[in-house]
């Protein structure tokens, strides 16, 4: 195999700090070619010469390697943290000019991430005072109980939709322009925070407007709703690529998640008894 015998190391001084000993053949080619005396001086000639300055060159060469090996590591690090520097502030530029051209197109601004669970939970509500469905016993209020749980599930809707809408936004400027892919998927994901602190703000208000805050109850409505975001998050990035790929696959996605809250006890208290129970708390949502 070439790994053995038609190697060619990394264009990297660190990847001849060893004298590869498991290699049959060494093919230095291209800017690779730079490497080639090194390796020879540091550990090919001192080993074929008995001279006492062959050896001592070798010696040298070899401290020398990992010098050059050390400052590489460093320049990568800080080139890595350089590109993560410009990442932040390209993804935040691209954050804040969406955030303001959807503010001017919107008059009511943020009130839409909201209203759609209100009119929901005021609908779902007034189906159990009449007797049309039966959710079972809440320590909640009905209302609340059934808002907080489809704040929940907008939430990991929107975040597991976060890298496909990050890439299919991005579309007609990705192969045109030269900048780091990950400040799109940022400024996607900021937009999703926001949304989401808009949310769980409106949840605290809400809970202390009841009676029912402390800190304790706070807390676990933050966990609620972050776990919620990077479960979305994490399914999102597995599915993405395929999405992109298989349009079938993202409609099929958006279907499930449009019928999905129902699998989840955002609007009843959940059993212990039956299949659909099982499936229910089986669900990672839930």
């Amino acid at each position: 195999p070439c790994e053995t015998y038609n190697f060619s190391p990394h264009n990297q001084y660190r990847s001849i700090c060893s004298n590869l000993s498991e290699k049959v053949v060494l093919h230095f080619k291209g800017q690779r070619k730079r490497l080639m005396v090194h390796f020879w001086n540091a550990w090919l000639n001192p080993v074929r010469s008995p001279l006492p300055w062959v050896k001592l060159n070798g010696w040298l060469e070899r401290r020398w390697l990992r010098r050059q090996s050390e400052q590489e590591r460093h320049d990568a690090m800080a080139a890595g943290e350089k590109a993560g520097i410009h990442t932040v502030a390209l993804s935040w530029q691209l954050f804040s000019r969406s955030l303001e051209a959807r503010h001017r197109k919107s008059f009511l601004g943020y009130f839409w991430l909201v209203f759609p669970s209100i009119m929901i939970a005021a609908g779902v509500s007034l189906a159990n005072q009449s007797g049309v469905i039966n959710p079972g016993a809440t320590r909640l209020p009905y209302f609340l109980f059934v808002l907080i749980g489809a704040l929940i599930w907008q939430v990991f809707v929107e975040a597991l939709d976060v890298p496909y809408q990050a890439f299919e936004e991005a579309r007609s400027y990705l192969t045109r322009i030269s900048f780091t892919r990950e400040a799109v998927i940022l400024a996607q994901f900021y937009e999703m925070l926001l949304n989401m602190f808009v949310r769980l703000g409106m949840v605290w208000v809400l809970i202390a407007w009841w009676g029912g805050a402390d800190w304790r109850c706070s807390l676990l409505m933050t966990v609620c709703f972050g776990g919620a975001g990077v479960l979305g998050l994490g399914i999102g990035a597995l599915l993405m690529p395929f999405m992109l790929l298989l349009s079938d696959l993202h409609n099929a996605v958006k279907l499930l998640l449009s019928y999905g809250v129902f699998l989840t006890p955002a609007f009843y208290a959940p059993g212990d008894q039956g299949v659909f129970s099982k499936v229910v708390y089986w669900t990672p949502v839930a």
